[in-house]
């Protein structure tokens, strides 16, 4: 959904200089492919790109399927930049053999009403992933939690990730600790009826860890990293 200048230098112009990049962005707002805004981050204030529609035309056209919904501009965008670089990491992992964002998910129809992408996109999920762990491939849901939810709120969406039998785990990333022990009580009240399904780790460990990531359940369990 949106981009800022490190992201599209690194994903995107991956022989430029930020400062190049910078310029062909400007390029592209001036030809109405994209638009900039200003947001406040926690350290500063950046700019950040986003599609416009004549934009997500041209891409579109280059997508398979090509997409019949577009979702132009982001709710959050701190949290949707940030997922970016989760979702990067996420697929340089040997054991991740499918990853596809929200977006994604939500772009066609193929997606939208067939199984098992349905339930991800129902759940709204950030990622839908293919895990495969010696063999054995596991459909899991993405979620980066960057803000406080209600109990309430969380508990209803953990409860329909577990009544759904086409997702076999949900990973969690969560910025701070506090974010963590909320959904991991939940997760222990749900698991009274439910086999354990949800794992979470904190986003500074997850980032910082250059090797692998461990996700643990509520009770301490690993879901060993070589997953991340």
């Amino acid at each position: 959904k949106v981009i800022n200048t490190f992201l599209a230098k690194k994903f995107v112009f991956l022989k430029c200089t930020r400062q190049s990049a910078s310029r062909r962005l400007i390029k592209l707002k001036k030809a109405g492919l994209v638009k900039i805004q200003s947001v406040s981050s926690e350290d500063d204030i950046q700019k950040v790109y986003s599609l416009t529609p004549k934009g997500f035309s041209i891409i579109g056209q280059l997508m398979n399927p090509i997409p019949d919904h577009r979702e132009l501009g982001s709710a959050s965008i701190v949290h949707d930049l940030e997922l970016v670089s989760i979702g990067e990491k996420i697929q340089q992992s040997p054991m991740i053999e499918e990853y596809l964002t929200e977006n994604v998910l939500k772009s066609s129809s193929q997606f939208t009403n067939s199984r098992p992408f349905k339930a991800f996109c129902d759940l709204h999920s950030d990622a839908y992933a293919i895990l495969n762990v010696a063999g054995k491939k596991y459909s899991v849901a993405i979620e980066y939690e960057a803000s406080t939810k209600s109990l309430e709120r969380l508990e209803c969406k953990l409860t329909t990730y577990h009544l759904e039998d086409e997702i076999h785990a949900i990973f969690y990333i969560c910025k701070d600790a506090v974010i963590e022990k909320a959904i991991t009580t939940i997760e222990e009240k749900i698991c009274q009826q439910f086999s354990i399904k949800v794992y979470t780790i904190l986003l500074n460990d997850f980032m910082g860890n250059d090797d692998f990531a461990i996700f643990k359940t509520f009770n301490g369990q690993n879901e060993n990293g070589q997953i991340i």
